[in-house]
């Protein structure tokens, strides 16, 4: 049996701190990320019920979080 998949690289620089080094990619994420997308995020996984941890196990979706060498990007 065969398993494809596909695997997509971001490299994420913030906008506003662009030489900014951050301390973890947490760090990176909490300082950057968009109220309102995660708002909507969170409105989605409460109206369909969607769990994030369960499409890990089914092996449909994961995701880690790297910071660059130099601290001043994330690698998702």
């Amino acid at each position: 049996m065969s398993m494809q998949g596909k695997i997509k690289l971001l490299k994420l620089t913030s906008k506003q701190y662009p030489d900014k080094k951050w301390d973890t990619a947490n760090h990176f994420v909490f300082h950057t990320e968009s109220r309102e997308v995660t708002k909507e995020d969170r409105k989605f996984a409460k109206e369909t019920n969607y769990n994030y941890g369960k499409q890990v196990d089914l092996g449909g979706y994961y995701c880690e979080l790297f910071l660059s060498d130099d601290r001043k990007a994330l690698y998702k």
